[in-house]
């Protein structure tokens, strides 16, 4: 009786049946007075019509109050051909017409419920001027394997929703902002800097320290904006990212012949061999190691900066250690220079350059971090781990 005032349900009938099973008191007490009474076994006739009628009348309605009325959720309990049998009180707030809708088609109910019963989206619902999002699922009962009926439970989801839409919303705008990077700021430096180029010929030498800082300025913007390019990409994923195998040997050997190009001021080399191993990564591994060295370069205080790439190898790993002779940098800003931890970019000292590295490494199941180099300077550390061919998977 409990469980039926707990979902609402009418419970008259449940009355009458209790009432059934009474009637052998009623025997009980005039049995003294009627003489035929007291030989008979007046109590099972009682107990066997409440039996009887749970039984073949309102087994499935004791079925449907314990399953909506074990569930704080809004839940609905359907037959097999999808009409209501039963809900509990939280169904009846949420949906107000499935009030004395009991044998009703769910699609006559509320069409949108009915919808999403085989829709694998959210569910919006407007009330007073708010909306909430709901997820719909649907738990059958079988007998053998004949589908017997049922239980609709639908779920709270505002708070995961609402996540997703500002996710939805912040990827669009970085879809946005890569388009103005990529190809607003990009093309208008590619002018500024072809524009100072005819102009060395065409000043004198008073201007031409101010003319060289005004190239090396603008071609650090427009490789500033390749570096925001990919960071966005990198953001941008779907899911887990698509890693197939990459040789670090020949694109470690491309990417100091670009470093090279770029800074012909700085010394870069290579102690011992590189490993020559495969790792699982993508093409945005290269923007890992090009960073780094590009980093070491920009930030280097010397007057011809030297960089020094080694690696190591063990059974499962790969470190690939590069080495300058900058001013280093302090304990305290290790883990801040790769806005790692709750800030991200927020941190002090953090560059996009570097943080993009740390979320590709993390991406590949690798790490990257940062020790002092002897005497003078930094080594960055990046670890990843070796792709054997034991290792694929279809």
């Amino acid at each position: 009786m409990e469980r039926f005032h707990h979902t609402g349900s009418d419970s008259r009938p449940l009355v009458v049946l209790v009432g059934l099973s009474g009637l052998p008191a009623v025997a009980t007490i005039i049995g003294g007075q009627v003489d035929w009474l007291l030989p008979l076994m007046y109590e099972p006739p009682g107990v066997a019509l409440f039996a009887v009628g749970t039984l073949f009348f309102y087994r499935q309605r004791f079925e449907a109050i314990r399953l909506t009325g074990e569930s704080d959720k809004p839940a609905i309990f359907l037959d097999q051909e999808t009409r209501i049998q039963d809900y509990n009180q939280a169904a009846r707030k949420l949906f107000p017409a499935l009030e004395d809708s009991f044998g009703e088609p769910l699609e006559a109910v509320n069409t949108a419920l009915a919808d999403h019963l085989t829709k694998q989206d959210i569910l919006a619902i407007t009330q007073d001027g708010d909306t909430r999002y709901y997820d719909v699922s649907s738990t059958p009962f079988l007998a053998g394997e004949v589908t017997t009926g049922q239980l609709v439970t639908v779920t709270d989801v505002t708070e995961r929703e609402s996540y997703r839409q500002r996710l939805e919303e912040k990827t669009e705008q970085l879809e946005a902002l890569n388009r103005v990077v990529r190809h607003d700021i990009r093309n208008d430096m590619t002018v500024i800097l072809g524009w100072a180029e005819i102009l060395k010929d065409h000043i004198d030498e008073d201007g031409e320290d101010a003319l060289d800082r005004v190239l090396q300025k603008s071609q650090h913007v427009i490789q500033f904006t390749e570096v925001a390019r990919e960071f966005v990409e990198s953001l941008s994923e779907e899911g887990t990212a698509e890693l197939e195998e990459i040789q670090l040997q020949p694109l470690l050997d491309a990417e100091l012949a670009a470093v090279r190009d770029s800074f012909p001021n700085a010394q870069f080399h290579v102690s011992g061999e590189l490993c020559d191993v495969s790792v699982q990564a993508n093409e945005m591994l290269s923007s890992v190691f090009r960073n780094i060295l590009e980093n070491a370069v920009r930030h280097n205080d010397k007057e011809t900066p030297e960089i020094t790439v080694s690696c190591e190898e063990n059974s499962e790993t790969v470190r690939y250690r590069i080495a300058d002779n900058g001013p280093g940098i302090p304990d305290q800003q290790k883990e801040q220079i790769f806005g790692k931890g709750e800030k991200g970019l927020d941190s002090p000292g953090s560059g996009i350059g570097l943080y993009l590295v740390h979320l590709l490494t993390d991406q590949f199941g690798g790490d990257v971090w940062v020790e002092d180099n002897d005497p003078t300077g930094s080594v960055f550390v990046v670890e990843l781990p070796i792709h054997k061919p034991s290792n694929k998977t279809s």
